[in-house]
């Protein structure tokens, strides 16, 4: 739970019912409530806080996207993806391992490490659809569709 203007932030985890109350109690405003499970594609919604507040949610089941990167048929390492919905919007990304969010995409953005020596990355848990990838500092694109609880294979040729 983070406030419009990240002044308040609130971390925390659900009962097992689902119910989820912030700790420290946080102010009356506006918000984005992100809600996510390892595995499944991050929900994030607009909410404002009047004191207690209801949200009913349903996780969808993430997908995952492998992305190769190659030139002249070698891996290329050092090479950051950049992916686009289908209606051209770049979804944000962050990198660094170890970060809490590794898991799933959300406004602080979507975590995508750099291509390893082999010219790899996974991109884990995004949410279905179709999309464009390309890498950091190349013009060439190629599709990509993510489906639930699978694994897209995207090799891209620079």
């Amino acid at each position: 739970l983070t406030s419009a203007d990240n002044s308040h932030t609130s971390i925390g985890t659900a009962a097992e019912d689902g119910t989820y109350r912030t700790q420290p109690a946080v102010p009356q405003g506006d918000y984005k409530l992100y809600i996510a499970l390892k595995g499944h594609a991050l929900e994030v919604f607009q909410i404002t806080l009047t004191g207690s507040t209801n949200c009913n949610v349903a996780l969808v089941p993430g997908g995952n996207l492998s992305l190769t990167v190659t030139k002249q048929g070698k891996p290329v390492s050092g090479k950051t993806a950049s992916i686009k919905s289908a209606e051209g919007a770049v979804l944000p990304r962050i990198s660094g391992a170890g970060d809490p969010r590794s898991y799933y995409y959300c406004d602080f953005g979507l975590t995508v490490e750099a291509t390893d020596e082999n010219g790899h990355t996974l991109i884990r848990a995004i949410k279905p659809g179709k999309y464009s990838v390309s890498v950091s500092g190349e013009n060439p694109s190629t599709p990509a569709e993510v489906k639930p609880m699978e694994t897209a294979e995207i090799i891209l040729e620079l």
